[in-house]
């Protein structure tokens, strides 16, 4: 699911423009969950081989959400200066699922307290 949300407004005054963009994006969903040994590139999908291609024990089911917020100003002074800044906030999050078919064998995915 992907909510974006994007703005834009102009200002003008004493010889000066400002043109603002700025907004939202959201994105939530799963990750994919495969890892692909390259050793078998190539094979057909009727080998014996290619089930050894995929292994979903390699990484856990994943939920990941994202958030992401910009803002940007283009200001003209006159026909020949354009000034313009930016700013970007973005974070990730993620929720592995442990169950049978992963297994954190170092620990590296322990919730203890």
């Amino acid at each position: 699911m992907t909510l974006a949300l994007d703005f834009e407004k102009s200002t003008s005054g004493n010889k000066i423009t400002h043109n603002l963009d700025y907004g939202a994006v959201r994105v939530k969903g799963k990750m994919l969950n495969e890892r692909f040994d390259i050793r078998y590139n190539g094979l057909s999908l009727n080998s014996d081989l290619w089930t050894l291609a995929f292994d979903a024990s390699w990484v856990p089911k994943t939920d990941r959400e994202r958030l992401s917020l910009y803002f940007r100003d283009e200001i003209t002074l006159n026909e020949q200066w354009t000034v313009v800044g930016d700013v970007r906030f973005d974070e990730t999050s993620f929720d592995p699922q442990i169950n049978d078919l992963f297994r954190d064998q170092i620990g590296v995915m322990c919730h203890c307290s």
